[in-house]
C-alpha cells in the first residue's frame, strides 16, 4: 500500500510498502519484512495530472460554447458540457448514450461519415453542418473537431457553435445586396463608381446605353474623362477633387458617347468610405438632362420672342404685380407714360402718371387683383380736342401656375379709326332706320291693300260667277224643249267653266293667306291630323278601297291650321292620283337623310314624268289634263310655301304608272337635296405644314353656325356662285380652321355653344382683319351686334329669310370691290 512518511526535517514523502512475513524452518510465520520504495515524484506527477484533469474538466463545462468528446471510431458521445445540455435539451445521461450521428439531420449524415477518414489521418477540421434538437428544431452549427485522448482511447474533441442566426443574417445580407443591385441595375438614371485614381470601377446598364457602351469592359478600356466633352473636363477634374476632398457636388456637363453622341448630364458625386472611414471610391449619380437643357433654352427663347412681340405691338401693355408695381411694360406703354425711362420695372404708377388718372387706375388693378373676374373695357380719349385719339383699355387678372392671382395685366388698343368709322356707321343707321321705318309703313299699307284687294276679288269676282252659273241652270230647268242637246251641252260647259273659275279664284285667295297669315307655332301631330283628313276621304267616297299607312307618333312643332292645309292637299292628291287602282294605297311616315327627319307622302297611282318636275309645285301648273284628274295646280304651290315658312323644303320623286312620293322637312333643308358636293371637313381642307393660304382662283368662304341644317342650305345657296365653302359648327372650331386656311368671307350666325357670333367675329378680325365679316342671324339686332359694327368687326347684318340671294349679293358685290387688291 501507499502511505506518506515524515522525515527527520519533517517533510513528507510517499512511500509504497510492500510487507512480507518470514517464516520459520519449521514453517511458523517468524518475523516481517518491509520494503518501502520513494514513489513520492510518482505521487506528485498523479497529483498534478489530476490537478490538470480537474482543471480541464471545469473549462470544458464552463465552455459557453456546447462541447463534446466523441470516440472516434464509433463517434459515440463520452462526454458533454452544460452548453451542450442546455442547447440540444437531453440530459447529462441521454446524451452519453447517444452518438454524434444522432444529432445530424438526416439530410447531412453521409457528409458526416465521409469525415471519418479525415478524422484517422488525426487532423483538424472544422465543417458546418445541420443538427436538430431535442424538440425538433434545426440549427445551423459549425463544428471545430479536434483529435483527443481520452482516457486512453482516440477521441474527438468538437466544439459547436450556433451560427443560426448568422446564416440568416449573412442570407439576409446577399438578399439586401441583390436587391440593391437589381434597384441599381434597373435605375434609369447613370450610377458609376470611379476609383481615387479615376478609373471606372462598376457601372449599371443605364449608364452604359447612355454612353453608349455594350458592356462594362468596354468603358473600362477607356479613360472615363475621354467621355466628357472638353470644354467641361477642368470643372469635371476639380469636382472629383472636392470629393475626394470628403466634399459632394454636383455638375451639369455635355457628354460624348462612345460612338459620338452628345448628352447633357446632370451629375451629383459623394465619396465612398471603408469601414475605417478612409474615402476608397467616388459615387457619380448622372440623369440625362438633354430634354430639360433643350426645353430651358427654348424657352429662353421663346420668352426673349415673346417680349420682342409684347414691345412691337401697337397696343399698350403693362402688367403690375400684387403690390401694385410694375413687372413689365412695353415700347408703347413708356413711350406714352415713362419716355424718359428706359426701365421701369418696379416703379408705381404715381411715380409715372399724371396724379388725377394714377386713383381710378389703381381701383381697377386693385379690383382685378381682389376678385380674379377682368375689368370693364374702358374708353379713354387722349390728344387734342380738334383730333382726339380714341383707346380702349381691358384689365385681366395674371395668374401663377397654382392658378392664384399674382398680377394684372392691361392692355390699351388705339380703335380711334374704329370709332370712327364706327360714328360714321351710326349716322347710316340713323339714316337707313329712317328709311326701314318708311318701308314697313310701306309695306304695311301694301299689305293693307292686297288684303282689300283679296276681300274685292273674293266678292266681286264671285258675285258674277254666281249669277252666271244660276241663269245657265235656271234656262236648262226652265225651258228645256226650247234647247236641243247641243245648247244643253253648251250651257253646261259653261257651268263648269264657271265651277272652276270659283275653284280657282278660292285656291288663289288661300295661297294669298298662306303667304300672309301670322305663324301660331304649338305642338302638332301630324299623325293625328293624317288620319282624321285620311277618314274624311273615306266618307266622302266611300266606294273606294284604299288602305292608308299612317305612322304613329309624328309630332313637331309649327303652325297646326298651316300644316293641316299642307297634309290635305297631299293626301288629297294621292287619294286623287291613284283613284284607278284598285289595290290602291297611301303611307304617310318618316326616314332619316343625312341626319334630317324627312317626311314623305306616297302613292302607288299615276306618277308623273320627272322631266316636269321643275314645273310641278309652281302655282296653276298641271302634269296632267283636266279630263284625267281635275284640279287647279295650286296645291303643291300652297304646301311649298307653307313647309318654307316653317324653314323646311318640299320636292318630289315618281315615275310614270309607278306612283309619286312627296317629301318635305320641317326646320332644316336635307343635304339629300343638295345637288353640289357635300362640304369637306375643315380639318381636311387644311394646308400642311405652312401659313394659311386659300386655293388659287377661288373665292373662300367660311360659315359658323351650330344648325347643321342652316349650314347645307347655305353651303347650297353659295356654291352655285363657285366658292370654296368652309364649315365650322362653334366659333371655337371657326378660330381653329382660320389658324390653318386663309378666307375671304365669313359669314356667322349669332347664337351659338359657346362664344356668340360677334364675339368670334371680333376674333376673326383679328387673325384675317382684310376679310368681309356677316351676321345672319334670327334674332333682331342686339347690342354685342350694333358694337360689332360700331368697332368695324361685323361688316353686315341680316335677318335669316328662306332663300340667300341679299347674302349672295353682299358677298358677290363685296369680292367685286376688292378684286385685284
Amino acid at each position: 500500500r501507499e502511505k506518506q512518511f515524515v522525515r527527520k526535517d519533517g517533510t513528507r514523502v510517499w512511500g509504497q510498502v510492500t510487507v512480507t512475513v518470514l517464516h520459520y524452518l519449521d514453517g511458523q510465520p517468524g518475523q516481517v519484512l518491509s520494503i518501502v520504495q520513494d514513489i513520492d515524484n510518482r505521487k506528485r506527477a498523479e497529483s498534478a495530472m489530476l490537478e490538470s484533469e480537474e482543471r480541464y474538466r471545469r473549462l470544458f463545462d464552463a465552455n459557453p460554447l456546447p462541447a463534446m468528446i466523441r470516440d472516434q471510431t464509433s463517434l459515440a458521445i463520452l462526454a458533454v458540457n452544460q452548453a451542450m445540455i442546455d442547447k440540444y435539451g437531453y440530459s447529462r445521461e441521454q446524451l452519453s448514450g447517444m452518438t454524434a450521428l444522432q444529432l445530424h439531420s438526416a439530410g447531412t449524415l453521409s457528409d458526416v461519415k465521409l469525415e471519418i477518414g479525415v478524422e484517422r489521418k488525426g487532423e483538424t477540421y472544422k465543417t458546418r453542418r445541420t443538427h436538430v434538437t431535442r424538440d425538433g428544431v434545426e440549427i445551423e452549427v459549425e463544428i471545430t473537431a479536434r483529435p483527443f485522448e481520452f482516457n486512453g482511447t482516440a477521441a474527438r474533441l468538437v466544439v459547436i457553435n450556433d451560427v443560426t442566426a448568422q446564416i440568416a443574417s449573412e442570407r439576409a445580407l446577399r438578399e439586401r445586396e441583390g436587391h440593391l443591385r437589381a434597384i441599381i441595375a434597373a435605375e434609369p438614371e447613370c450610377v458609376a463608381i470611379v476609383a481615387p485614381d479615376g478609373r471606372l470601377i462598376d457601372m449599371n446598364p443605364a449608364g452604359l446605353r447612355m454612353l453608349e457602351a455594350g458592356n462594362l469592359e468596354e468603358m473600362q478600356r477607356r479613360p472615363f474623362l475621354k467621355q466628357v466633352a472638353p470644354k467641361f473636363r477642368r470643372d469635371f477634374v476639380r469636382l472629383q477633387h472636392r470629393i475626394l476632398a470628403g466634399g459632394t457636388g454636383m455638375l451639369e456637363f455635355e457628354a460624348v458617347g462612345i460612338a459620338g453622341k452628345r448628352r447633357w448630364l446632370e451629375i451629383h458625386g459623394a465619396p465612398l468610405h471603408d469601414a475605417s472611414g478612409a474615402i476608397t471610391a467616388l459615387l457619380g449619380i448622372a440623369r440625362d438632362v438633354t430634354e430639360r437643357r433643350q426645353a430651358r433654352e427654348a424657352l429662353a427663347t421663346e420668352r426673349n420672342l415673346l417680349r420682342t412681340v409684347i414691345d412691337n405691338l401697337p397696343d399698350r401693355v403693362r402688367v403690375r404685380d400684387r403690390d401694385m408695381r410694375i413687372m413689365l411694360a412695353n415700347e408703347a406703354w413708356r413711350k406714352t407714360h415713362a419716355p424718359d425711362h428706359s426701365d421701369v420695372t418696379g416703379m408705381e404708377n404715381q411715380d409715372l402718371q399724371i396724379p388725377g388718372k394714377v386713383g381710378r387706375h389703381n381701383e381697377e388693378d386693385l379690383a382685378v387683383l381682389a376678385t380674379g373676374q377682368p375689368s370693364s373695357p374702358r374708353e379713354d380719349v387722349d390728344g387734342a380736342p380738334e383730333n382726339p385719339s380714341w383707346y380702349i383699355t381691358t384689365k385681366t387678372p395674371l395668374r401663377g401656375i397654382a392658378g392664384d392671382v399674382i398680377g394684372v395685366v392691361s392692355i390699351s388698343r388705339n380703335v380711334t379709326d374704329f370709332k370712327r368709322r364706327s360714328m360714321e356707321v351710326e349716322k347710316l343707321n340713323a339714316a337707313l332706320e329712317a328709311r326701314v321705318a318708311e318701308r314697313t309703313a310701306q309695306l304695311t299699307s301694301a299689305n293693307e291693300e292686297l288684303e282689300e284687294f283679296a276681300s274685292s276679288v273674293s266678292h266681286d269676282l264671285r258675285a258674277p260667277l254666281r249669277h252666271i252659273d244660276g241663269m245657265a241652270t235656271a234656262l236648262l230647268e226652265d225651258y228645256p224643249d226650247r234647247l236641243d242637246a247641243q245648247g244643253q251641252g253648251y250651257l253646261q260647259r259653261i257651268r263648269g267653266a264657271a265651277l272652276r273659275m270659283a275653284g280657282l279664284i278660292e285656291d288663289l285667295l288661300r295661297l294669298s293667306r298662306v303667304m300672309r297669315a301670322e305663324l301660331n307655332l304649338t305642338a302638332v301631330d301630324l299623325s293625328e291630323i293624317a288620319g282624321g283628313i285620311a277618314e274624311e276621304l273615306r266618307r266622302e267616297q266611300p266606294e273606294r278601297i284604299v288602305t292608308f299607312r299612317i305612322t304613329p307618333g309624328m309630332r313637331v312643332k309649327g303652325d297646326a291650321g298651316l300644316l293641316r292645309s299642307a297634309l290635305v292637299n297631299l293626301l288629297h292628291n294621292a287619294w286623287k292620283f291613284s283613284g284607278r287602282k284598285d289595290n290602291a294605297l297611301i303611307e304617310f311616315g318618316t326616314e332619316q337623310r343625312d341626319g334630317v327627319t324627312t317626311y314623305f307622302v306616297r302613292d302607288n297611282g299615276a306618277g308623273f314624268d320627272m322631266a316636269q318636275i321643275d314645273r310641278l309645285f309652281d302655282a296653276f301648273q298641271r302634269l296632267h289634263s283636266e279630263r284625267e284628274f281635275p284640279g287647279t295646280g295650286v296645291g303643291l304651290a300652297t304646301v311649298r310655301r307653307i313647309v318654307r315658312r316653317h324653314g323646311g323644303e318640299a320636292w318630289a320623286e315618281a315615275e310614270v304608272g309607278k306612283g309619286a312620293t312627296f317629301f318635305f322637312t320641317l326646320g332644316s333643308r336635307p343635304a339629300a337635296r343638295v345637288t353640289v358636293a357635300a362640304a369637306v371637313p375643315a380639318a381636311r381642307l387644311a394646308v400642311a405644314g405652312g401659313a394659311p393660304a386659300a386655293y388659287a382662283g377661288r373665292s373662300v368662304v367660311l360659315l359658323v353656325d351650330d344648325e347643321p341644317e342652316v349650314l347645307i342650305l347655305s353651303m347650297r345657296a353659295l356654291r352655285t356662285d363657285g366658292y370654296e365653302v368652309l364649315t365650322a359648327a362653334t366659333g371655337e372650331a371657326a378660330l381653329a380652321v382660320l389658324r390653318t386656311r386663309a378666307v375671304n368671307v365669313m359669314v356667322s350666325d349669332f347664337s351659338m355653344p359657346g362664344m356668340h357670333g360677334a364675339q368670334f367675329l371680333a376674333q376673326a378680325a383679328v387673325l384675317h382683319p382684310d376679310t368681309l365679316r356677316i351676321i345672319v342671324s334670327g334674332q333682331n339686332m342686339n347690342r354685342a351686334m350694333q358694337a360689332g359694327l360700331r368697332k368695324g368687326e361685323i361688316h353686315h347684318y341680316f335677318e335669316k329669310q328662306h332663300d340667300y340671294n341679299a347674302v349672295r349679293a353682299c358677298i358677290s358685290d363685296w369680292l367685286a370691290g376688292n378684286a385685284g387688291k
